[in-house]
């Protein structure tokens, strides 16, 4: 087998294996393990499981960093080690120690971030894309706002109504509930609730 690295910054490189890229390892582990940086090196069967080795514990290291950052989802993971770079048995490895300790649960994402995004006001359309961009089910999405959205999407959609009546406050009222209504629409709240929110709060306008 021939072992190769290429510069990834000052500390660390790419390690590459029979023209393959396995991961990344510090120049200081590198030269531990008698790999030269840069060169071609023929390696033995000892060495390259010593190199994997490595490679697994360093790119764990920066996994279980990544993880404890904040909640992630499986599609966030997936390509954080894809990006790290890692070799796809690796990170399948990792994914699957990752998943047998709970540190990834998509069904726990999807619970945090509606409940944060409740809390911040956030309407369904702008829960369901953030949840669709991290990958998150239809099922988990609809589970989670039948669950945590639903009940609170008039106090919600209350709270944005107060936020763009300050906004707005300034405009004449014809004018203002036009913004009012176009702000609302644009956050993802549908026409017949907007109506009705700016119907009980018409006193407002006087």
């Amino acid at each position: 087998m021939i072992v190769k690295t290429k510069p990834k910054s000052k500390k660390n490189s790419f390690v590459e294996i029979d023209e393959v890229i396995w991961g990344i390892l510090t120049n200081r582990v590198l030269l531990c393990l008698s790999i030269p940086l840069e060169l071609p090196t023929q390696i033995s069967e000892l060495q390259f499981q010593r190199l994997i080795e490595e490679i697994e514990n360093y790119s764990r290291n920066r996994f279980l960093k990544f993880l404890t950052y904040r909640e992630r989802s499986m599609w966030e993971c997936t390509q954080f080690l894809r990006n790290l770079p890692l070799h796809n048995l690796l990170a399948e490895k990792l994914m699957a120690e990752a998943l047998g300790y709970n540190y990834i649960s998509d069904q726990r994402f999807a619970e945090i971030m509606t409940r944060s995004m409740c809390e911040y006001g956030k309407s369904k359309q702008e829960i369901v894309q953030k949840l669709r961009e991290k990958r998150i089910s239809a099922e988990l999405i609809e589970q989670n706002l039948a669950e945590y959205y639903y009940s609170q999407e008039n106090d919600i959609l209350q709270d944005n109504l107060k936020k763009a009546l300050a906004r707005y406050s300034r405009f004449p009222e014809k004018e203002r509930i036009e913004k009012l209504k176009n702000y609302l629409y644009r956050k993802g709240f549908s026409y017949e609730k907007i109506m009705d929110s700016l119907s009980k709060m018409e006193i407002d306008y006087e």
